[in-house]
């Protein structure tokens, strides 16, 4: 039964270190706004690894699903996914374990600051040029918290769709 579940977990990690793969891939081939959001739902299939408490294979699958983005895409539009995106998920599912939700929420919130911001001045891309087009410097910060923050919600969803349908279905 281990072997099962061994090999069970290799193969999911590696179906959802392709499809975060390809969906890397093909936002370069997409504008800066959208390519944005194509990179932030690459990190969506963490998700499932994380739910099974598959640490390790998560971690394996982020690494090399960073390295290939690297390789292919270029640093430039792989910088979301490594700087907060693509790790995100295993943070999540330890600070979802608190117990005050409040302080929860606020360690998101300033880890999204510190890492989007640390982004957007070690790798100045165009992602954050376009995002921030047009738009008065206050109102920056709170776009990309509620971006987050829905983000955030789609992670916990995601979550619970694979409990729910896929679980039963893999086993």
């Amino acid at each position: 039964m281990n072997n099962h579940r061994n090999r069970h977990m290799l193969l999911l990690g590696l179906m959802f270190f392709g499809l975060a793969s390809l969906q890397i891939y093909i936002a370069t081939f997409f504008s800066a706004v959208p390519a944005f959001f194509l990179i932030a739902l690459a990190g969506v299939f963490s998700m499932p690894l994380i739910t099974e408490v598959e640490m390790g294979r998560g971690v394996l699958q982020f690494g090399l699903t960073a390295l290939f983005g690297v390789l292919t895409s270029g640093l430039a539009v792989v910088a979301p996914y490594l700087f907060l995106f693509g790790w995100y998920p295993f943070l999540k599912f330890l600070l979802d374990d608190l117990q005050d939700r409040f302080t929860a929420l606020l360690w998101k919130l300033v880890v999204c600051c510190v890492m989007l911001s640390l982004c957007a001045l070690i790798f100045p891309n165009p992602f954050f040029t376009a995002l921030t087009a047009g738009l008065p410097p206050a109102a920056v910060a709170p776009i990309l918290l509620a971006f987050f923050l829905v983000y955030d919600l789609l992670l916990t969803l995601s979550g619970y769709l694979y409990d729910a349908f896929l679980t039963p279905l893999l086993r």
